[in-house]
């Protein structure tokens, strides 16, 4: 015997619902894909700003802490980029036996490397060479410069004062400013 189901009780979507829901998903991710990226971008340089300042902090510390005289160190023109401190002026942070701190008769590396951070880019501006030196005795920096960290139009500064300071700033005007940072 033969069904006879009627053509309107059948249950799904039609082609027309179907395309419909497409093209609404795709509007919705034409529009929050840009936002996204931008969002992503202004992460990756917030993450290697902190990284940097931390480093640099690190340096200071541990020159009063070991009584020796710590220099940081930066690669902009390496790839990728890297930053790294030792008690040896110029370390090389590119060098993985370079920028080392001895820890309880083990050399421990202290390096940054800008692999963790796709499409950051550095720029340093030291008044001579690629870095400063912290003071054992005072903390007070070798000479002031800037670490300048950027992707896209996403940008901060690592400020190192020659009283041995440091702070990260925001060198941008209002609408490129990353959330959090006092402007430079």
């Amino acid at each position: 015997m033969i069904s006879s189901k009627k053509f309107s009780d059948q249950r799904g979507y039609t082609l027309i619902e179907v395309l419909a829901a497409i093209a609404i998903i795709g509007v919705l991710a034409a529009v929050g894909l840009p936002s996204y990226t931008d969002s992503l971008e202004r992460n990756r340089v917030a993450g290697a700003a902190e990284e940097i300042f931390g480093l640099l902090l690190r340096a200071k510390s541990e020159g009063t802490i070991r009584d020796v005289d710590m220099s940081f160190n930066t690669n902009p023109a390496a790839t990728p980029w890297c930053a790294g401190f030792s008690a040896t002026p110029g370390c090389d942070c590119t060098n993985t036996s370079s920028c080392t701190v001895n820890v309880a008769g083990t050399s421990v590396l202290q390096t940054l490397s800008g692999a963790e951070f796709d499409n950051v880019v550095i720029a340093e501006s030291f008044a001579t060479g690629t870095g400063t030196t912290f003071s054992r005795i005072r903390g007070t920096a070798s000479q002031a410069g800037i670490v300048a960290i950027t992707d896209g139009s996403w940008q901060l500064n690592v400020v190192v004062d020659a009283d041995g300071s440091v702070e990260i700033c925001n060198p941008n005007d209002a609408t490129d400013s990353i959330p959090g940072y006092t402007s430079c």
